[in-house]
């Protein structure tokens, strides 16, 4: 606190004539400190307001900075004039504790777990069975897809006590299977909906008598047909192949419901007639061309009557359906190897009389699990395939190459068009070579025959090179300022020959056939001194510049610039 005073005290001291016998005046007269409260204000904030009081500074009381909330640190700015309150970082992570509330009941902080240092928003968030939030976002679960339908896997998981949120993919090891997959009829969630073949299987219905159609007293759920089960239920007589729906009506004594509407001989035109009168036959199909003959006042059965159902493009049983029950279920085979693609609807097509009894293009193979051709133009993949080792996925299994020797092979990992890092494949994969000179298999500019001169050693991906000394360079991580002992040492040897080779210093003239070039050292520079140095070693260099008519020069301009090697 800062006093400040009205005037200075003033002492008047009046001398007595001591001589004269006259007397003396007062001794002393003291000034007020202070006549109003801004001269007492010492400029600081956070210490209280300074008053006047009976003509002395007194001073105030310190700012209250309380705010009533137990979990916050409550302190005085003094720069900005007002109270802070703060929620607690028990953790250090940079991120203030969410669950410490303002009087409003609002999060004063932004740290879901203020006990975990790594749990903050911003943090990495991780797919881990236990369900932890890392970043605090519980939207966010973790970014594992293994299949790689573009679906997270269901087993990433943030669980908070209000809710669990997992990823979306049901199956994460079938790129066929995630959220909004169409669904096929294969025994699996295709789409992730909790539910199986929804919408794409069959209901078959017993079918006793073999007309093609069943009773609904007994059913079950298929992907193709069964033998002895139709796809069309309705049958008022499962004992009699004649009587189904659709069948045709005739004019029997005793009088029957051949077509099961609950009508019986409900000829089409009535079965009364005029003896000796013919008509055309009522009935649909290849009976449609015969004739009726009225005997004793009744109808007597079509010229031509139905007969078994052929696959022919007609309808010879006279129901009004062609085909029907004669022909067989095929898929497309686009590429002939017995198997069709996941998803492929089946065709009603006429037996082709040989093989599995589908025309060519078609198989009768139904793509349910382990009948799926996974390379749907490729007639050498296939389920049931051999696997060879071609990078492929010959059998339709999920894996490529399984099952085969592996041998050490070598892949190109940076690119560059030499292989330097190790693998295990089997002995012909067409994805690896058989062996490697790459020395440095993560940084591009590093390979055999390398030509070019560098300044600065290399380091993989990732790292950068740093100088602990002129003979001695590190790699740091990207993104750090730390050069240290303890990290590993840069590389200088680009061209992967075993050496570090320096490059020749410069003392040719600037000048090269009348023209600025040739003469110039890296980058415009020619070298001042003779020998080899170390690679990376800071040398004094001259600037070599163009001197207009006169060609090349040095000009008396120096640098230091570290030595090249290659």
């Amino acid at each position: 606190m800062r006093l400040r005073l009205a005037g200075a005290a003033v002492l008047v001291l009046v001398l007595g004539a001591s001589c004269s016998g006259k007397p003396h005046e007062p001794a002393a007269t003291v000034a007020p400190e202070c006549t109003r409260n801004g001269v007492c204000d010492d400029g600081i904030f956070c210490n209280g307001e300074e008053r006047c009081e009976d003509g002395q500074c007194v001073a105030g009381e310190p700012v209250n900075c309380d705010d009533g909330i137990a979990c916050t640190a409550d302190s005085c700015d003094e720069t900005t004039w007002t109270c802070d309150h703060t929620a607690p970082d028990a953790d250090h992570d940079g991120h203030a504790d969410a669950s410490c509330l303002d009087a409003h009941g609002r999060p004063l902080g932004d740290d879901c777990d203020d006990e975990d240092p790594t749990r903050y928003p911003g943090a990495q968030e991780v797919c881990d069975p236990d369900g932890v939030d890392e970043d605090c976002d519980p939207s966010t679960v973790g970014d594992l897809d293994a299949d790689g339908d573009g679906a997270i896997s269901s087993a990433c998981c943030n669980v908070t006590p209000e809710s669990r949120q997992c990823g979306t993919d049901c199956d994460d090891s079938n790129p066929a299977i995630y959220p909004g997959a169409p669904e096929v009829c294969d025994g699996l969630d295709n789409n992730c909906d909790g539910r199986i073949d929804e919408g794409v299987e069959l209901v078959l219905y017993r079918d006793a008598d073999g007309d093609g159609y069943g009773t609904d007293d007994s059913t079950l759920h298929a992907c193709t047909k069964v033998s002895g089960y139709a796809t069309q239920d309705g049958d008022c007589d499962d004992t009699d192949p004649s009587i189904h729906p659709g069948a045709p009506e005739s004019c029997d004594l005793p009088a029957v419901d051949r077509d099961c509407d609950g009508v019986k001989n409900d000829f089409p035109g009535g079965c009364s007639c005029k003896t000796g009168s013919t008509r055309a036959c009522p009935l649909p199909g290849a009976c449609s061309k015969g004739v009726l003959t009225c005997e004793k006042g009744t109808w007597t059965a079509c010229s031509i009557t139905p007969v078994a159902e052929t696959c022919n493009g007609i309808d010879d049983d006279c129901d009004g359906q062609i085909d029907n029950d004669v022909t067989i279920d095929c898929y497309e085979d686009a590429d002939g190897d017995g198997y069709a693609a996941a998803g492929a609807k089946p065709k009603a097509l006429c037996p082709a009389g040989s093989g599995d009894g589908c025309p060519k293009g078609y198989t009768a193979t139904a793509p349910a699990p382990g009948s799926i051709d996974c390379a749907p133009s490729d007639a050498d993949v296939s389920p049931g395939a051999p696997e060879l080792c071609n990078g492929k996925d010959d059998n339709c299994d999920g894996s490529i190459d399984e099952g085969l020797p592996l041998v050490r092979r070598y892949i190109d990992a940076d690119g560059d068009g030499h292989p330097g890092t190790a693998v295990e494949r089997c002995a012909d994969d067409p994805t690896s070579f058989g062996s490697g000179d790459d020395c440095m298999d993560d940084n591009a500019l590093v390979y055999p025959g390398q030509a070019g001169v560098f300044s600065t050693p290399a380091c993989g991906h990732g790292f950068v090179a740093c100088a602990l000394s002129d003979d001695d360079w590190r790699c740091k991580p990207e993104g750090t300022d730390d050069c240290t002992a303890d990290l590993d040492a840069a590389l200088w040897d680009y061209d992967c020959n075993g050496m570090d080779t320096g490059v020749p210093l410069v003392t040719d003239p600037c000048l090269s056939g009348g023209t600025c070039g040739d003469g110039c050292g890296p980058s415009g520079f020619t070298a001042t001194g003779a020998g080899t140095p170390s690679c990376g070693s800071m040398q004094t260099y001259q600037v070599c510049r163009c001197l207009g008519a006169q060609g090349g020069g040095c000009t008396g301009s120096t640098e230091a610039r570290a030595y090249p090697c290659n």
